[in-house]
């Protein structure tokens, strides 16, 4: 990866991907609204948080 840019919406889709599998996997609570979406992990506080946040100007 020398020499390489990574872009930062291919950094942003990973997460979100990473939060969704991350609930997804212990069956946890998720809600995707217009502007965000919000993910609960009882067995981490860490992915219990908002992502994909998007909001407009």
């Amino acid at each position: 990866m020398s020499g390489e840019i990574i872009s930062t919406s291919i950094v942003e889709k990973n997460y979100i991907d990473l939060c969704v599998k991350v609930a997804s996997v212990f069956n946890s609570k998720m809600m995707k609204a217009p502007y965000y979406s919000w993910a609960s992990n009882p067995m981490n506080d860490w992915f219990d948080r908002v992502f994909d946040l998007n909001i407009p100007p």
